[in-house]
């Protein structure tokens, strides 16, 4: 029964993760996003184009993939093109379902994919011509290898995944991949103050590897477009991005508290457990929540904690922001989040009905579900 439950979950996520593939572009990001990857189509290139022009923001990775879909697809369509996106997207439920199968239980990681799902930011984000789905696609696959090393439950295989996603993320959308991870990392080797599990990464021989796939890019850009080019790509596209969008023309500077705002409305409408994280009493080991819930061990929902906490930190240090860049965080938040309601579930159950949380979120979700439906309804007469 429980399997059936699952396969018919996924094959409902499914069915979700493609509604809408079929529509037009949308501005202002994916009629950009699709014409770079159709110029990539007719003249391949490692660097890609836009009007003909060096378009050197973002490496290769997506633009080939795409350019792919495109050829096998017989041309470039707007359906080709959303495909990646909500392709990306679905692994990324499969691999949160299987990543919480694995470190909670079966009914955890369902419940984290579920959530994700229908969480606003990637249901907004998985329907449309983004890079930021296949990164969140290579970032979860990173972090939960990153998660079974240092918490010695792997050393070899994890360590492959670990540096290959890491590799593939940089190529898909630059050094923000690797950045994001370390970050996480750095958080939560201050947290438990042990350097040990760092060892069982390897870091010498994982920065080796960024170090090469950096260089790769690098020399590919240099090749095709010169020192400028390789200045414009790492400098201005990196450092600059980071420290003064405004230097570069790319906007989307904000401040520094942007993420307190663009996080609750990136998870709603599960804001229930969202705030619950909160609570101090939920983060003792042993605390009476988690003793009537054992398949949410302490040091695993520390270890995302601190991810989480370390990716949002990074994000909120840098000058350009917007709410897509939380789609690598979304992942193991989900997973924290669901483990911990899985925690007040057991609790409750038995007073679910009269509890005005468990209706406040009902509420939350209902909202969500009906509210965009009755617009859509209202002024387009279309479903």
């Amino acid at each position: 029964m429980i399997r059936r439950g699952t396969a018919a979950a996924f094959g409902l996520l499914l069915i979700v993760s493609f509604l809408g593939v079929t529509r037009d572009l949308w501005t202002p990001d994916e009629p950009r996003e699709a014409e770079i990857s159709r110029e990539m189509l007719l003249a391949p290139s490692p660097v890609p184009t836009l009007n003909g022009e060096d378009f050197l923001e973002k490496p290769p990775l997506y633009y080939w993939t795409v350019a792919s879909v495109f050829a096998l697809t017989g041309g470039p369509s707007a359906t080709a093109a959303r495909a990646v996106s909500n392709v990306a997207s679905f692994l990324t439920l499969v691999l949160v379902f299987l990543w919480g199968r694995r470190m909670f239980s079966a009914g955890i990681g369902l419940t984290a994919a579920l959530g994700l799902a229908t969480s606003e930011q990637f249901m907004i984000s998985s329907h449309w011509v983004l890079i930021d789905p296949m990164l969140m696609l290579f970032m979860t696959a990173a972090t939960w290898a990153a998660a079974e090393i240092v918490l010695g439950r792997t050393r070899g295989k994890g360590q492959l995944v670990l540096y290959a996603s890491l590799a593939l993320a940089l190529w898909t959308k630059g050094l923000i991949g690797p950045v994001l991870l370390a970050s996480g990392l750095l958080v939560y080797f201050a947290a438990t103050r042990s350097l040990t599990p760092l060892w069982r990464l390897r870091p010498f021989t994982g920065s080796a590897v960024m170090i090469a796939a950096t260089g790769a890019i690098a020399a590919l850009i240099y090749a095709h477009s010169g020192s400028t080019g390789v200045r414009e790509w790492f400098w201005v596209n990196h450092v600059q991005r980071f420290i003064d969008p405004s230097a570069t023309g790319t906007g989307h500077d904000q401040p520094f508290y942007y993420y307190l705002s663009a996080l609750p409305i990136a998870v709603f409408p599960w804001w229930l457990p969202f705030v619950d994280l909160f609570r101090p009493s939920r983060w003792r080991d042993g605390s009476t929540a988690f003793t009537t819930c054992p398949e949410a061990p302490h040091t695993a929902r520390v270890f995302l904690g601190a991810m989480c906490l370390g990716m949002v930190l990074i994000l909120s240090a840098s000058a350009t922001k917007r709410g897509i860049y939380l789609l690598p965080v979304l992942p193991p938040l989900f997973l924290l989040m669901a483990a911990h309601a899985r925690a007040w579930w057991m609790q409750r159950s038995a007073t679910l009905a009269s509890s005005p949380a468990w209706w406040l979120q009902a509420a939350c979700v209902l909202g969500f579900a009906a509210g965009p439906t009755a617009v859509v309804l209202a002024y387009l007469h279309s479903t």
